[in-house]
């Protein structure tokens, strides 16, 4: 869909940013959950847009929330170090883009090959940092997803591949 085209440029500077500096514009970022939460609603409209959110935050939260109690019983870290040490607020702002940029199904499908190939990446790479520029490498992987035309918000190519129709 050519109206998702417009968000390129943003995804490719925020992936130039977290590469080089392992920090993202917190401007860019609003800018990006805004245009695509416009893409959206002319996609699929206001209530659906708003219902996908909704479940995709849940969603999010809900691995956030495992992912903190991991490193709370596992790694013995404080609440409050888990935001700057673990995963940066970039990345958590990320994912509020991404859950409105997918439906349900699509961002649970995007999420777990991302996150997978992210980390594969990574290590086949063998970067010298421990930090990952996760912003980077999932503004890389959804750049792909749009540029190869993929209807994200209701694109039954993923759907179709879980629910039987």
């Amino acid at each position: 869909m050519e109206i998702n085209l417009s968000i390129l440029p943003i995804l490719l500077i925020l992936a130039y940013q977290d590469f080089t500096k392992y920090s993202v514009s917190l401007l860019w970022l609003i800018i990006l959950i805004v245009l695509q939460f416009i893409i959206g609603v002319y996609t699929i409209g206001f209530e659906s847009i708003l219902l996908n959110v909704v479940i995709n935050i849940s969603i999010t939260l809900f691995q956030l929330i495992i992912l903190m109690l991991y490193f709370k019983i596992k790694k013995k870290t404080r609440n409050e170090s888990f935001i700057n040490n673990v995963l940066g607020l970039g990345d958590i702002i990320y994912f509020i883009f991404l859950s409105v940029a997918f439906s349900p199904i699509n961002y649970l499908f995007f999420l777990i090959t991302s996150l997978i190939l992210t980390l594969v990446i990574h290590i086949i790479l063998m970067n010298r940092h421990e930090k990952i520029a996760l912003i980077g490498y999932l503004s890389i992987l959804y750049s792909l997803v749009i540029a190869l035309g993929f209807n994200t918000q209701n694109d039954i190519y993923f759907q179709s591949l879980l629910i039987e129709q």
